[in-house]
């Protein structure tokens, strides 16, 4: 069986695995099941240097809450890049929040206040992104000419916000593909030592940074 991290609880997944069920995850897993994920560490780190190298030297992270799977990872990623550029973190930075188009809206709003330096933003999702670029525009602010703006995942309103979104595209297909491989495989070999698949996510640049 195929199914995502958010519902194998520890209770199911150990029924499962007492039962020697063939089980891949798709989403990091601590239990001893085998899993695919792609590198949300890894992400959080490309968006924030696309930032960098684009001249930002004031990089905010808005959306998720510290706790969350994604958000750790996602987050980890970007003091990762900060830390590489010898940017020091600011905790003025960074907002938490509910990660939709509302919550984005409010977050920006508060983000974008008057005197606000931020010059570039690592949205956790294209939806937070969406209420942003609303805020922005209501604010006067403009993207990308006084602020950068970056997104994890494509689908599905990444390319078709304005300006559309710099974002990281999550292939879900791929994933699939993956995780069906790794369940052929524990099939054809029932001891198969417990396997872990990170893939590597795909920046894809366009207007909203510059």
């Amino acid at each position: 069986m195929i199914a995502s991290s958010e519902l194998l609880t520890a209770d199911n997944t150990a029924e499962m695995m007492d039962l020697e069920f063939p089980l891949v995850s798709i989403g990091e897993n601590g239990s001893n099941v085998h899993w695919v994920d792609y590198d949300n560490r890894r992400g959080g780190y490309m968006l924030t240097e696309h930032l960098l190298l684009r001249g930002c030297s004031s990089v905010a992270f808005i959306g998720g809450h510290v706790g969350g799977s994604l958000y750790d990872k996602r987050f980890r990623g970007y003091r990762d890049a900060l830390s590489a550029a010898g940017i020091g973190f600011n905790p003025d930075w960074v907002l938490e929040g509910t990660a939709d188009e509302h919550g984005g809206y409010d977050m920006a709003v508060t983000l974008l206040s008057e005197g606000s330096r931020t010059d570039g933003v690592v949205c956790m999702s294209n939806y937070a992104a969406a209420g942003l670029l609303r805020a922005a525009d209501k604010l006067g602010v403009r993207v990308p000419q006084d602020l950068l703006v970056t997104a994890f995942d494509d689908y599905p309103l990444s390319a078709f916000t304005s300006p559309p979104l710099t974002c990281l595209h999550i292939d879900t297909f791929e994933l699939g593909i993956e995780a069906g491989r790794l369940l052929m495989q524990r099939l054809s070999d029932p001891a198969l030592p417990r396997q872990s698949r990170l893939l590597e996510p795909k920046l894809i640049v366009r207007e909203s940074t510059g």
